[in-house]
């Protein structure tokens, strides 16, 4: 309803924000990957320009699509999160993209992508791994590394 009623008003950017939560909390982690897809690119459509909130998209959009098995999207996705990022400085941004190319690089069984891009992260998590999301990123990261047996660094990394 919400998301009628933003159209209707022609709010484009509380439209984008809808359609952030619909598709990546509601229907992604509902199980429905296909159709968050589909409203994570309508909000990169609405949001257009190369800034965070983009960036941010980005990084929610590629880990919908890696799910799907759109590979080539999801890179494309995380690496523009990632320029993005970069250019602008913004370290929470290239934390989440470098999260995403791991999650990607372990679903590939890359075991050498995935230790880079858990380490690019690491570098760019800064206060967050004192946080919540960053007890999150260490578990996940650990989870990777088991995925595509690292089992040194699997055992390493369950005594941070």
């Amino acid at each position: 309803q919400a998301l009628v009623l933003v159209r209707l008003a022609k709010e484009r950017t509380w439209e984008a924000d809808i359609r952030l939560r619909l598709g990546y909390a509601v229907l992604f982690h509902g199980g429905h990957g296909a159709e968050a897809a589909e409203h994570l690119a309508a909000t990169l459509a609405i949001l257009g320009q190369a800034n965070r909130a983009r960036a941010v998209v980005l990084t929610h959009y590629a880990d919908v699509l890696d799910f799907v098995g759109r590979t080539g999207e999801a890179e494309a996705a995380a690496q523009e999160a990632l320029s993005i990022g970069r250019r602008l400085g913004d370290q929470m941004v290239q934390w989440y993209a470098a999260w995403s190319l791991a999650n990607q690089s372990a679903h590939r069984g890359d075991l050498e992508a995935t230790r880079r891009w858990l380490d690019e992260g690491e570098r760019h998590a800064g206060v967050w791994l004192d946080r919540p999301n960053g007890t999150e990123f260490l578990i996940a990261a650990v989870d990777l590394l088991a995925a595509v047996d690292d089992e040194a660094e699997v055992l390493a990394g369950t005594r941070r």
